[in-house]
């Protein structure tokens, strides 16, 4: 549908990468397989079965996790909002869409795909603007509801959470099924209709597949047994592993593993010629991780927000998509009290080709002002620096090097500056380099000054 497009030679450049890189794995593998003989074929494969052991070994069978997927949350979310909607074929989001209707699906719409594209596969397809204030309220009654069941739920997004709910089936006496059947229905009610497919496992990886298996508004259950995870696993196409993208599914298909079942059968082979076979044999064996947890705050790498527009060179035009998604960036820094200390230009060229312009601040900024000045600047010497007028259908702004507000609220500095302290006090120790200060006499500004230098020494090193 794309041929001859911008679109369609990104995706031909990108393909063609891949295709060095498989043809580079492939020479691997041949020179590996060629320089087996009996003996180091038997040495790869008592290498294999360790890992295999090792792996063997992390298998835990005690908890009942639960993936809850709510069924295409945002179009669900738009035929709330417009009843008219039900049965049309519709995608969510103009330039690249967030999802889109079943009907629209069979027609082979599918999320984050380029709307002109969507346009010729589906000719009568209608195309809604996005609603984020509506989605984030259903959102919330979804958490609400799924926080009744486990409290330390992980939520993934806005509309996909994980449960450990082994606590709730056991003090509830309840079977993991009934869970969540009771849970669907709770859900659907609090949100007035909409449902909610569910995963249940021993761990992470299996309920989040387990979840796309029963889709939509179902439940699919992975008994908590070796034998039954295995059974499940090996029939199951590569490309239905997380994880898996469309890269790995190629070079895979390279060396003829489809499934699951096939990366054990050539476990051996994969383990010569792919870094990630472990990682692999994993995923072929069900073992994942089975901790259920709110991500911490301090595993928050960046905070970034992203506009896709029609490919426009007009300076004014990128500034206003720019001023715009500064504006967001900086709400959401402020809600989640975060600062940061790099900012970053994203674009994407009308060629589909990305960039990213960074730059480290002084300060730990957050404000739209201080957002805004540093991506303009770096917008500007992008346009400067182009031999051609430059053409974007992107932009983005992503905050880095965080500095969590709420550390520095309850941190050494802070609680140092909340103890009282009297005139005739004698030397404190600066919460920063931990030398005594002699408070008696001294004005508060030499204080202040003592610190500063100390921060100042610290943010350089």
């Amino acid at each position: 549908m794309s041929q001859g497009s911008k679109y369609y030679e990104n995706e031909r450049r990108r393909h063609e990468a891949v295709t060095r890189r498989i043809n580079r794995m492939l020479e691997r593998r041949s020179t590996a397989l060629g320089r087996l003989g009996s003996v180091e074929r038997a040495r790869a494969a008592s290498h294999v079965s360790r890992v295999v052991m090792d792996l063997e070994a992390q298998r835990d069978l005690s908890r009942t996790i639960l993936h809850c997927d709510m069924d295409m949350f945002y179009a669900a979310v738009e035929m709330q909002r417009c009843p008219e909607l039900h049965g049309k074929r519709f995608a969510v989001g103009h330039g690249v869409l967030l999802t889109a209707s079943y009907e629209a699906r069979q027609r082979g719409v599918r999320s984050a795909m380029a709307e002109y594209v969507a346009r010729a596969l589906c000719p009568d397809l209608l195309v809604v603007e996005a609603h984020f204030d509506a989605y984030r309220r259903r959102s919330e009654q979804v958490m609400r509801v799924l926080r009744t069941y486990d409290a330390t739920l992980h939520q993934r997004s806005l509309d996909e959470a994980y449960l450990d709910v082994t606590s709730y089936c056991a003090t509830q006496a309840m079977d993991p099924r009934d869970v969540a059947a009771q849970l669907r229905l709770d859900v659907y009610q609090a949100t007035e209709g909409l449902t909610v497919s569910v995963g249940i496992a021993p761990n992470r990886l299996l309920a989040k597949i387990a979840s796309d298996q029963c889709k939509p508004d179902g439940v699919w259950y992975v008994p908590p047994t070796r034998d039954d995870i295995l059974a499940f696993m090996q029939r199951l196409s590569v490309r239905k592993v997380p994880g898996i993208g469309q890269v790995t599914e190629r070079m895979l298909s390279a060396i003829s593993i489809h499934t699951c079942h096939d990366i054990w059968v050539r476990r051996v082979e994969l383990s010569v010629c792919m870094d990630s076979y472990r990682t692999l044999l994993a995923a072929a064996l069900g073992i994942s991780d089975t901790h259920i947890a709110p991500p911490s705050r301090e595993a928050r790498r960046s905070v970034g927000c992203e506009r896709t527009f029609a490919p426009t060179t007009d300076g004014a035009t990128l500034h206003a998509h720019l001023r715009t998604t500064c504006e967001s960036l900086s709400q959401d820094l402020a809600r989640q009290a975060y600062r940061a200390r790099t900012v970053t230009l994203v674009g994407k060229r009308d060629t589909f080709t990305r960039f990213t312009r960074a730059r480290a601040c002084r300060a730990a900024v957050y404000s739209f002002d201080d957002l805004y000045a540093v991506v303009h600047a770096l917008l500007e010497q992008e346009r400067a620096a182009s031999p051609t007028p430059l053409c974007l259908r992107l932009v983005g702004v992503r905050a880095s090097s965080l500095v969590d507000m709420h550390l520095a609220r309850d941190g050494p500095l802070a609680q140092w500056l909340k103890t009282p302290r009297t005139a005739d006090r004698g030397p404190v120790v600066c919460p920063v380099c931990s030398q005594d200060i002699q408070v008696r006499g001294m004005r508060t500004t030499s204080i202040n000054a003592h610190i500063d230098a100390c921060l100042l020494r610290a943010s350089h090193t």
